[in-house]
């Protein structure tokens, strides 16, 4: 697959997505910000011992 094709299947990928986020509402959106931050590092991710700890966390 030549990378003009490659990039003309990324370009589609990537307008779906976009024409997807336009139907979440604003806590989804929200939600999927922090995921990206979370997984490119800028926000630190939580970790938990026990479903205890987890629980107390949410309750919180």
């Amino acid at each position: 697959m030549s990378t003009k094709n490659k990039f003309k299947i990324s370009t589609q990928k990537n307008l779906k997505l976009i024409n997807a986020e336009k139907n979440f509402n604003a806590e989804t959106l929200a939600a999927m910000a922090e995921a990206k931050d979370i997984s490119s590092g800028k926000i630190a991710a939580k970790n938990f011992n026990s479903v205890e700890e987890l629980m107390k966390n949410l309750l919180n």
